[in-house]
């Protein structure tokens, strides 16, 4: 599908650029431990969500590292659980649709589903949550993170 002549994979990959970029640029500009942190969760995140074909292993990443920063806050707790949810459900997508496919079974027979979207009432609500997930944490961390901003308890600990 292309849109104003760009496919839609160049149009991910343009946004993931961008927000790499600005999400880089703010760190260098704060340097906290925290921002740190922020920074590798958000770029996970980012990854995962702007680049299109991406297998549900690739946001596992940034799930590890919101449940590190649930210290730092209600969005990251909130983002930990919200990930830890969808996650499970593109878990349980990834299973569902390998079961279709039963090299035991020469019948069984998947013509007559969408393959590339086959569970769309629920796939497609989880990539919008995921989306504004990603544009609230993209806020939080481009408004809220400056150099005087103390680092949770356990980062003080780890790097002093």
């Amino acid at each position: 599908m292309r849109v104003a002549g760009v496919s839609l994979a160049t149009a991910g990959l343009v946004l993931l650029g961008i927000t790499v970029v600005a999400i880089v640029v703010h760190f260098a500009q704060v340097r906290t431990d925290r921002a740190l942190l922020e920074m590798a969760a958000l770029l996970c995140l980012a990854g995962f969500i702007l680049s299109t074909r991406m297998h549900e292993r690739y946001v596992e990443g940034a799930v590890m590292l919101t449940v590190a920063l649930i210290g730092c806050g209600k969005r990251w707790i909130a983002a930990a659980i919200i990930l830890t949810c969808t996650t499970t459900v593109n878990l349980l997508y990834g299973l569902a649709f390998s079961r279709l496919f039963d090299p035991a079974d020469p019948n069984k027979s998947v013509t007559t589903l969408n393959l590339r979207d086959f569970w769309p009432l629920v796939s497609h609500p989880l990539s919008i949550v995921n989306v504004a997930l990603l544009a609230i944490l993209l806020y939080g961390y481009f408004r809220n993170v400056t150099a005087d901003t103390p680092s949770p308890p356990v980062l003080r600990a780890m790097s002093g």
